[in-house]
């Protein structure tokens, strides 16, 4: 990596835009599920991997966690724990849409409800490997760098 390249990824204001872009793709994705929470628990259904009861929760659970991780993300209150669950909440789904396109099922993945119809398949997979990549890359800066990560600052 040039030290060019190297200087402007981490830059606290790429760094700062990364953090809003990824905080907003959060709660887009929230928002998405939690309008239309039927259709999403279908959809949670349809991979046959738990319950009607834990249908039931999950898609009142899961969009309204990225809804508020998402704006955790952005206000950049309780960052590194938000990340946590963020990453962790990629991995699974991650996961999820690996077994799926690996036994055939690239049906409609939910990651955005109704307002976008994404596949289970290896690009999935891949773009979910990069937001983890990317909200890794945020987690691991120095706590005196995130503090500087304040959207007035981008203002100026």
């Amino acid at each position: 990596m040039t030290a060019t390249f190297k200087s402007f990824v981490y830059s606290k204001n790429f760094m700062l835009v990364l953090r809003i872009a990824l905080g907003t793709l959060f709660i887009l994705s929230g928002i998405s599920k939690i309008l239309n929470q039927t259709d999403f628990g279908k959809i949670i259904y349809s991979y046959n991997l738990v319950s009607k009861e834990w249908v039931i929760m999950l898609s009142f659970i899961i969009p309204y966690s990225e809804l508020i991780l998402g704006m955790m993300l952005i206000l950049n209150l309780y960052p590194r724990i938000a990340i946590r669950f963020l990453i962790v909440m990629l991995i699974v789904f991650t996961g999820i849409s690996a077994y799926s396109y690996a036994t055939g099922n690239v049906s409609d993945c939910g990651c955005f409800g109704k307002l976008l119809k994404r596949q289970n398949d290896w690009k999935l997979i891949l773009e979910n490997a990069a937001l983890a990549f990317a909200l890794t890359g945020i987690y691991l800066l120095p706590k005196k760098e995130r503090e500087k990560m304040v959207i007035s600052k981008l203002l100026k």
